[in-house]
């Protein structure tokens, strides 16, 4: 499934056009909304088990669209719930506050919520807790879920007090880039990507995000990136995305079809490109097998044409090609990385095993197109490229 983080403020914009907005969405093959911005610290209970009404045309406008709705609680002051609870003199078959702060939002139509790891209820206890109620929403295929949000290199391990059978956590949120007050650079960025690709098959895939700040150069290449690991892609909401949208979907003009069309041929480049690019990705995610299901294969190599070195990345050098392979059945989908600032040329040597040609999918720069020998590919500088393979002769 693919998550689009959204706040809240984003659909206060858009009431009358809410429907088509979300609708659009759905058609990319987005299947959830993370919601954020309805929870602040400091917030009392009350606040707690309150929708206004933009909250509720957005669930019910959500459900119309077949867009799941997952309410974030990171920024919730989850500990005066379980606080309340702790101090109450009720029995200890009546509903707490935070049983019945769960019931209402999953009463209003929301799929599940998001906590961090570093919140309260992130413990053995609170999750079963939190289970049982989720499951008096869950039906048959509708099953109400629970994410949490990584907020360090190291997953914390639950503060259990005995062995579960039980799911706790539905999806575990990882971020690609290190949180930090400055955009990493290439060398890091490389690194940090390097070390995600490496984990091995039998691991859980979590859903990602790209998590810290990235530069103008690389951001591009992290959205493919996030699109074409395997497990769930969480996709910020891009204020030029959010924009071109709104625009695009305008309900202003009697005619809306020249509206839509002059709104997109007087876009600069740079925002056509990203439209287009997530268009393309999502829409391969959503009907490639190989994307979507597929094995995973990390290819570590050094590509650059003066160098046949496997070793990872050395402070001395630009940051190598990193790639990776995706395969479901005779399908295989070739996804390389340059995070460096030099070019690279694909060295025929590093994987004898593949097809020897492929077409373009989809490249940062949009500007690949046809089919291609891959030895004939030179990766530009900050640029990712997704390439389709297949035997000479043919093509599925």
């Amino acid at each position: 499934m693919l998550f689009w983080f959204v706040n809240v403020n984003l659909f206060s914009l858009l009431f009358e056009e809410v429907s088509e907005q979300l609708a659009h969405l759905r058609s990319l093959g987005i299947g959830a909304l993370i919601l954020e911005g309805v929870f602040h610290k400091g917030m009392s209970i009350s606040n707690l088990t309150d929708a206004p009404t933009q909250i509720q045309l957005l669930l019910m406008e959500s459900n119309k669209a077949n867009l799941k709705v997952v309410m974030d609680l990171c920024e919730a002051d989850l500990l005066e719930l379980y606080a309340a609870a702790g101090h109450s003199d009720m029995p200890s078959n009546h509903s707490t506050p935070v049983q019945d702060a769960l019931r209402f939002w999953l009463g209003q139509g929301v799929a599940g919520f998001l906590i961090c790891d570093t919140d309260v209820a992130y413990s053995e206890e609170a999750l079963l807790e939190w289970r049982g109620v989720l499951q008096e929403f869950s039906t048959r295929g509708e099953e109400r879920i629970v994410m949490v949000k990584q907020t360090s290199d190291i997953p914390r391990p639950l503060n259990s007090s005995s062995q579960s059978n039980v799911t706790l956590v539905n999806v575990v949120l990882r971020s690609i880039l290190p949180n930090s007050r400055s955009p990493p650079s290439f060398q890091e960025v490389a690194e940090a990507i390097e070390k995600h690709l490496q984990i091995k098959e039998e691991d859980t895939w979590p859903s990602w995000t790209i998590g810290g700040e990235a530069s103008h150069e690389l951001k591009r290449l992290l959205f493919v990136l996030l699109i074409t690991m395997p497990g769930s892609p969480a996709i910020q909401h891009d204020e030029d995305f959010e924009r071109f949208q709104r625009e695009f979907m305008s309900k202003n003009s009697p005619n809306k079809d020249i509206i839509r069309s002059y709104t997109y041929k007087n876009m600069d480049k740079t925002k056509r490109a990203n439209v287009a690019l997530f268009n393309i990705l999502s829409h391969s995610k959503a009907i490639e097998e190989a994307l979507m299901y597929g094995s995973f294969t990390f290819l570590p190599f050094n590509a650059s044409s003066n160098s046949s070195s496997n070793s990872t990345v050395s402070p001395s050098l630009s940051p190598p090609l990193l790639a990776f392979l995706r395969s479901w059945g005779c399908v295989h989908f070739l996804v390389l990385l340059n995070v460096g600032a030099e070019p690279h040329f694909l060295n025929p040597a590093w994987a004898p095993n593949l097809p020897e040609s492929g077409v373009f999918v989809a490249s940062s720069e949009m500007n690949r197109y046809g089919t291609t020998p891959l030895h004939a590919v030179e990766v530009h500088p900050h640029e990712a490229i997704v390439l389709k393979l297949f035997k000479a002769g043919r093509y599925s």
